[in-house]
């Protein structure tokens, strides 16, 4: 397990407060790592999805974010399997969760209550921040006076 901000890292970002549990094979600078922390998360990479699992099982408020490459994993649909194995009690209390795969036949923004963002791979920049903007909807818009 790695915790880390890349030099890239933008600490004036709005999501700079965000920590990220991210599951990846790739390495830490692969691209989604690289494309967090350009917008000022703050990562924990482990390369096994059950680390990930356990992690959650553990302590479920533990990260903001969860996000997934699920091509090593043995794709989208498995790794939706997986996740949803969390008892009921951990999911409404777990993490947000991002699954990325070059199997996602149809990116989904949103997820809807307790579902996942399905996002293609390789992931872009604008699908990733349009992703984030609806998680955290009211966590990153500007406030309105009115």
């Amino acid at each position: 397990m790695q915790i880390f901000r890349l030099p890239e890292s933008r600490p004036d970002s709005p999501i700079g407060r965000l920590n990220v549990l991210v599951v990846t094979r790739d390495t830490a600078l692969g691209a989604t790592p690289r494309r967090l922390a350009a917008l000022g998360a703050e990562l924990r990479i482990v390369e096994e999805l059950y680390d990930a699992l356990a992690i959650l099982s553990d302590d479920p408020r533990d990260s903001d974010l969860l996000v997934v490459d699920c091509d090593g994993y043995g794709g989208v649909d498995r790794v939706r399997a997986m996740v949803g194995m969390l008892p009921a009690q951990q999911v409404t209390a777990a993490p947000r969760v991002i699954l990325t795969g070059s199997d996602c036949a149809e990116q989904q923004f949103d997820g809807g209550q307790g579902q996942p963002i399905l996002l293609r791979a390789p992931l872009t920049g604008l699908s990733l921040r349009l992703a984030l903007d609806s998680l955290f909807r009211l966590r990153f818009l500007p406030c309105s006076d009115a």
